[in-house]
C-alpha cells in the first residue's frame, strides 16, 4: 500500500509527499534495526549476568576452600618447625610425643585443591568468553586458570619428592602396635632412630619449606579469586542495568 501511494505521488510529482513517504520508510527501517540491536544487547546482558552469577557462586566457595587449605599447610609448617626444634635439642619433652609424631606422620599430606570452576568451564566451552564486558576480569580469569594448571602439573612434579622420609626409612623409624581401644593398629615412632638418622633435619626442613610455599601459593590464589569476585560484583551491576534499560 505504501509503495502504491509512493508511485501515485511520483506520477503527480508531489515532491513533498514523496519526501514524507521516503522519510517514513527510512525511519521505520532505522527504528527496526535499533530495536533489533537493543533486543540483542538485552539478551547478551542477560546471558552475561547468568554467567557472572555462576562465577560469583563458584568463586565464593573457592575462597573458602583455599582459606582452609592455606591454614592447613600453615599449621603443618609450624608443626614441622617444632619437630625441627625437638631434633636439634636432642630430646623430647614429656607430653610432646603426640605433637611430634603428628608432624612426622602428616608431613607428606597434601590435601587436593578441589576448586569449583564449572561456571568458567561452561563460559569457555560455549564460546561466550567475550560476553564478559570487563576486560580486566577476563584477564584475571585467564591468570587464575593458568595458576591452577601450573599447580596441578609442574609444581608437584618438582616438589613431591622432598616431602618426607623414604619408605625404607619409615620402616626403620616406626612400627605398628595394637590400638589401645583394641581395634586396629596405631603408629609408634622411634624417637632415638629419628634423632640419629643423618638426614632427619634435611627431610624436615624440606617438608617445612614445601608446606610454607604451598601456603603462600594457596593464599595467593585465594586473593586472585577475591579480586575476581570484586570485578564480578561491579560487572553484575552493569549487566543488570544493561539488561533492564536500552542504552
Amino acid at each position: 500500500m505504501l509503495l502504491r501511494r509512493y508511485q501515485e505521488h511520483l506520477s503527480t510529482q508531489n515532491w513533498t509527499a514523496i519526501f514524507l513517504d521516503f522519510f517514513i520508510v527510512v525511519a521505520g527501517l532505522y527504528l527496526g534495526l535499533q530495536l533489533d540491536g537493543w533486543n540483542e544487547e538485552r539478551k547478551e546482558a542477560t546471558r552475561e549476568r547468568e554467567y557472572l552469577e555462576q562465577l560469583q557462586a563458584d568463586f565464593t566457595k573457592n575462597v573458602e576452600v583455599l582459606q582452609w587449605l592455606g591454614e592447613n599447610h600453615e599449621a603443618m609448617s609450624k608443626n614441622l618447625m617444632h619437630a625441627i626444634g625437638v631434633i636439634k635439642a636432642g630430646e623430647i619433652e614429656p607430653g610432646e610425643e603426640e605433637k611430634f609424631k603428628w608432624a612426622i606422620l602428616t608431613m607428606r599430606q597434601v590435601p587436593p585443591m578441589s576448586l569449583h570452576m564449572a561456571g568458567y568451564r561452561a563460559l569457555v566451552a560455549a564460546g561466550d568468553f567475550s560476553l564478559l564486558s570487563d576486560r580486566e576480569l577476563r584477564s584475571l580469569l585467564v591468570s587464575i586458570e593458568s595458576e591452577i594448571e601450573f599447580d596441578q602439573n609442574a609444581y608437584w612434579r618438582n616438589m613431591g619428592d622432598s616431602l618426607g622420609f623414604t619408605f625404607d626409612v619409615m620402616l626403620d623409624i616406626s612400627r605398628t602396635v595394637p590400638h589401645p581401644s583394641g581395634r586396629g593398629v596405631a603408629f609408634e615412632l622411634d624417637f632415638a632412630a629419628i634423632r640419629d638418622y643423618p638426614g632427619t633435619l634435611a627431610v624436615l626442613a624440606n617438608a617445612r619449606r614445601t608446606h610454607s610455599q604451598i601456603t603462600e601459593a594457596r593464599y595467593q590464589l585465594r586473593d586472585m579469586f577475591l579480586e575476581a569476585g570484586k570485578r564480578i560484583d561491579i560487572s553484575l551491576g552493569s549487566a543488570q542495568m544493561a539488561g533492564a534499560v536500552p542504552p
